[in-house]
């Protein structure tokens, strides 16, 4: 309820395209599907052919299961790079795949050109998820996000309504590359998780079976202790993710064939093939990754272990600063140019450093709980920067100076994460606000701090 209230409590100030609708022209249908897979993207750049062989992919899935049915609504990349197919740059698509649709014809059939739709417009994703309702009703639902993440992103989540001139927005999900950042040209605004949230509580559908984030970093505590009001179970990834289709493939197979919703999403991750790692390693060279399948009920349990922790640190610090510091520069950092450090590996190095006792029982506390909330992972080991024997999901670690200071855009780092439900849950932003090591970077190899994914 603390949630809902939160982060729900803002009005809408998006606009509807009630009055000009992207719209399957053959009706709605009364048939009621088992599944119904709700896809809704957009990458930018060359890379709209990944997702139109993945509704090739899904054509077939469709042909073989006839209670699984599938929506889509896609928009298509500037001319400087395009890729695609089936549609023009600037075009937004929105239909029912079937495995019957002649994909040739839907840019003739159900494409609008509105480059100057934005994706992060919330009432577009609340119409759409409309659509799909009607359309393709279910017994159960799977929204899919297909895109460019970020996780917790300081120059995309804060509420545009509450930007500063020449300001921004914190959590980014489906960057929109027709619409620069204002005051940050060389970054693409997003939808953010508080557009997400409301453009699903005030559909026909406010609460999901499952959300599947195909979008890089998005395995993010700042960002998924918000998201996980609003589902059942969530698929996302802690690193950066390659844009190829094999762990797509799996899901959509696993996703028909399996009846049991939780049993076709262990096996949709469990099962990514073997290749997923060789064209990982292909893309991204000596990166990490992963994808996870979590259980959303079962996420209060890591609160109260991860509130104990950041009030032990507290007390700890100003006579434990530099064992604590210490642990700080070699916690595994996921990605070296953001602040995403792997949460379990903290308590555990918090813990080697100061030998305390109750850190230790802390971080076994952490680790059972994780445990208890990942049903299942994929993971792709081998990075040369650094690794762990297995990982949890990311965190913000930041240091005093850089949790206060003012952005560009006209606030504090602390005024955007303050809003945040990990942080309301757990009083995490305290220990940042003490906290004096910054993480050190990683990008040339510095001795101590592993790093999974390094540029």
């Amino acid at each position: 309820m603390l949630a809902a209230t939160i982060v729900l409590g803002t009005a809408l100030t998006s606009c509807s395209i009630a009055d000009d609708p992207v719209t399957n022209p053959s009706g709605e249908t009364t048939d009621k599907a088992r599944l119904t897979i709700i896809y809704y993207g957009t990458i930018g750049q060359d890379n709209d052919n990944t997702a139109e062989d993945m509704w090739k992919t899904a054509q077939q899935m469709l042909k073989e299961h006839k209670d699984v049915r599938m929506t889509v609504c896609w928009k298509y990349a500037k001319p400087d790079y395009f890729g695609g197919q089936y549609a023009k740059p600037g075009d937004l698509v929105m239909f029912e795949l079937t495995d019957t649709t002649d994909l040739s014809k839907i840019g003739e059939n159900y494409a609008q050109n509105k480059p100057d739709q934005a994706m992060y417009d919330e009432q577009l994703l609340t119409d759409y998820i409309n659509f799909a309702a009607k359309k393709a009703p279910a017994e159960k639902y799977c929204l899919w996000l297909y895109g460019h993440g970020a996780g917790f992103d300081i120059t995309t989540d804060y509420e545009k309504d509450l930007r500063k001139p020449g300001g921004s927005q914190t959590r980014g999900v489906l960057y929109d590359e027709w619409f620069p950042v204002s005051g940050n040209m060389a970054r693409s605004d997003a939808l953010n998780m508080y557009e997400l949230m409301r453009g699903i509580y005030y559909s026909e559908i406010p609460h999901f079976d499952l959300i599947l984030l195909y979008d890089c970093l998005m395995g993010n505590l700042e960002t998924l202790y918000d998201l996980n009001i609003m589902a059942d179970y969530m698929i996302t990834a802690e690193h950066a993710l390659p844009m190829n289709n094999i762990p797509s493939t799996e899901f959509l197979m696993s996703l028909g064939k399996n009846k049991d919703l939780e049993t076709a999403c262990r096996e949709g991750v469990n099962n990514i093939p073997k290749t997923w790692d060789d064209t990982h390693h292909i893309i991204f060279v000596d990166w990490n990754g992963d994808f996870k399948l979590i259980k959303c009920d079962e996420m209060t349990k890591l609160l109260e272990p991860a509130s104990a922790l950041a009030s032990r640190l507290q007390e700890l610090y100003p006579t434990m600063q530099a064992q604590l510091d210490t642990a700080v520069v070699h916690t595994y950092q996921v990605i070296n140019q953001l602040e995403f450090y792997d949460f379990a590996d903290y308590a555990h190095k918090v813990a080697e450093q100061t030998g305390d006792p109750q850190l230790q029982e802390i971080s076994q506390k952490i680790d059972e709980a994780f445990d208890e909330m990942i049903l299942a992972r994929r993971e792709v080991h081998g990075g040369t920067y650094g690794d762990l024997p297995k990982f949890s999901l990311s965190f913000i670690l930041k240091n005093q100076e850089s949790y206060e200071q003012q952005t560009l855009w006209g606030y504090t780092f602390e005024e955007g994460y303050q809003y945040t439900n990990w942080h309301l849950l757990t009083d995490w932003g305290k220990w940042l606000k003490m906290n004096q090591q910054a993480p050190k970077d990683q990008k040339n190899k510095v001795l101590g701090q592993p790093v999974g994914q390094a540029l």
